[in-house]
């Protein structure tokens, strides 16, 4: 099984930073709550957070091939992707321009049955605004609305600007798409 040198014991030492950035008081309080939650986790759901850690770093800093790399790595340890695995993943694809990427990731989920939110749709919706793909951002909206998921400003945000860049905004609007 192969690990990324250094990234679990980066994110291991910012999860402990904020960890130690909590208010005295607060964290006195769900010290207990905390510790309990912690315990009852299995091995391989606290790697998921590990690595959930991770590939949002990599997103974060804008390295999108990292994180992509850490979500393969996942399935070869046997370590369970979840709905923040994906979204993270899907975000820096988002970040990195890879639109396409971001949609299989979107198909997986729905293959996978992973749960699917407003936060996997917005930044997938995202990437094909970034790319111009006005059409996938269209689709990914009528999904949602399948899905019975709510839309917010940032989707339709998305999905306009998606239209405007490919000067499509008026099928958009007349569509009723985006309003």
């Amino acid at each position: 099984m192969h690990r990324t040198p250094g990234l679990t014991w980066i994110a291991v030492k910012g999860a402990r930073h904020r960890q130690l950035n909590l208010k005295q008081g607060e964290a006195k309080a769900h010290q207990p709550f905390l510790w309990r939650s912690y315990v009852a986790q299995t091995d391989a759901e606290k790697e998921g957070i590990v690595y959930n850690a991770c590939i949002s770093a990599c997103e974060k800093a804008g390295q999108w091939q990292h994180a992509l790399a850490l979500f393969h790595e996942m399935e070869g340890c046997r370590i369970p992707r979840s709905s923040i695995t994906y979204n993270a993943t899907i975000s820096a694809c988002e970040k990195g321009h890879e639109w396409e990427r971001a949609l299989t990731f979107v198909a997986e989920m729905e293959a996978l049955n992973v749960d699917r939110c407003a936060i996997t749709y917005n930044a997938c919706i995202a990437a094909c605004d970034e790319a111009g793909q006005w059409q996938h951002a269209l689709l990914l909206l009528a999904d949602m609305s399948r899905n019975q998921l709510q839309s917010c400003a940032i989707t339709y945000h998305a999905c306009i600007m998606a239209c405007e860049k490919s000067l499509q905004w008026r099928r958009a609007l007349s569509s009723n798409q985006c309003v």
